[in-house]
């Protein structure tokens, strides 16, 4: 990330995806699953990226194949 932050996605044991940031000073956030469409439940899924945009911004890309 332009920050220097690093993020993960990752799908759980359950087919849940989670996510965690590494801050730049290499801190991690605890890895938290992934809220579903609208924000409610846990989004499942069983192939997952994340991409940093120059914005800044990121997009977690999730597959259910």
């Amino acid at each position: 990330m332009p920050n220097g932050d690093s993020q993960v996605a990752a799908v759980g044991l359950d087919g849940r995806v989670f996510h965690a940031v590494r801050a730049r000073s290499g801190e991690w956030t605890p890895f938290h699953p992934v809220r579903g469409i609208r924000g409610t439940g846990t989004f499942p899924g069983n192939q997952v990226a994340v991409t940093g945009l120059p914005d800044g911004s990121t997009r977690l890309l999730l597959s259910t194949r």
